[in-house]
């Protein structure tokens, strides 16, 4: 049988890994020996230690050994080389993100960019390809029966086109409030009038409308890194009656040039929706061409997510991402 050539570039991600974190531990000041009782003060005592490296070396661990089991996976089952060279950079892309989240601090923007863009570059492909596929299969605008979901929104089962947008929720629970954006980069929405097509009514005991109920603030991050952050500030005061959120909701958000925008309501909060898709993400419109897709971080008293605008075409713009906080 013969084994299929693994191009000698596709080695540079492994190479970069082993080298940084073989380079990691003398370098880092946790583990240089002190100088003085002053120094030794300042240092993590030993069962501290254990355990913070305990910690950082599970997620490690747990991040690298699915970027084996998948996207290796995935990378060896192809069979044309361009396609092999773009999942090789998107596999480059998702290693930078890891050794950045979990190894490195102070990353040059234009690196940082780099890794998000190769990931989302790679989604985006996907997403375009799954589309053709589709529409081959079962003719113009149809969805094979077998890959609809209850509201009709396609279900992807074949492991070569890449998950569904909102399959890594389930690593939701790891996502750190201060470093979303690998998790947010994941889990854009591509068609977002699919997603708030009709009105799924919520459970009366909805865990994420009750975590947000309070103020909660922070910063939009724009894509284009020109434009300056904006202030985003929400206050939610309901109650979910007959499968709707009812009572007030103040979204304000504050713009470079200090213009404002004032999103009031009251009554019911038809603003305030679940996605189609069986998703944990919140869809709340903030006038009729922008939305925010909110994920609660309950532990963290936190909120992230991701900015969007519907054009007058109708397609869905990524602009950028936030973290609030209560």
């Amino acid at each position: 049988m013969l084994q299929k050539k693994i191009p000698l570039w596709f080695g540079l991600p492994i190479f970069i890994l082993g080298t940084m974190v073989a380079s990691w531990l003398p370098l880092n000041p946790r583990f240089q020996k002190p100088q003085s009782n002053a120094d030794s003060a300042a240092y993590l005592s030993l069962d501290e230690l254990n355990s913070s490296l305990e910690a950082k070396n599970k997620n490690l661990t747990k991040q690298l050994t699915e970027l084996a089991r998948v996207d290796l996976a995935d990378y060896l089952r192809l069979q044309k080389e361009e396609e092999q060279f773009k999942k090789s950079r998107e596999l480059l892309g998702k290693v930078f993100l890891v050794l950045f989240e979990n190894l490195l601090s102070n990353i040059p923007q234009d690196q940082m960019d780099f890794a998000r863009a190769s990931v989302k570059d790679a989604s985006s492909d996907a997403a375009d390809q799954k589309t053709a596929n589709i529409k081959s299969e079962s003719g113009p605008g149809l969805v094979p029966a077998s890959r609809a979901g209850a509201a009709g929104v396609q279900v992807n089962s074949d492991p070569q086109q890449g998950p569904v947008w909102y399959s890594h929720e389930k690593d939701l629970a790891s996502v750190q409030a201060d470093k979303p954006e690998q998790f947010l980069a994941s889990a854009v929405i591509k068609d977002m009038g699919t997603e708030i097509k009709g009105y799924k009514k919520f459970k009366s005991n909805d865990s994420r409308l009750n975590g947000l109920q309070g103020f909660f603030a922070g910063d939009l991050i724009f894509e284009d890194k020109r434009r300056k952050p904006w202030r985003i500030e929400m206050t939610l005061n309901s109650e979910i009656a007959e499968g709707v959120p009812k009572g007030s909701m103040n979204l304000r958000i504050i713009q470079e040039d200090n213009n404002v925008s004032n999103g009031t309501g009251s009554g019911d909060l038809r603003g305030i929706q679940q996605t189609a898709s069986e998703s944990k993400a919140l869809i709340i419109h903030e006038g009729d061409k922008n939305f925010l897709q909110m994920y609660l971080l309950e532990t963290q008293d936190s909120v992230i997510g991701n900015y969007y605008e519907q054009t007058d075409s109708g397609e869905t713009k990524l602009l950028g991402h936030f973290t609030l906080r209560r």
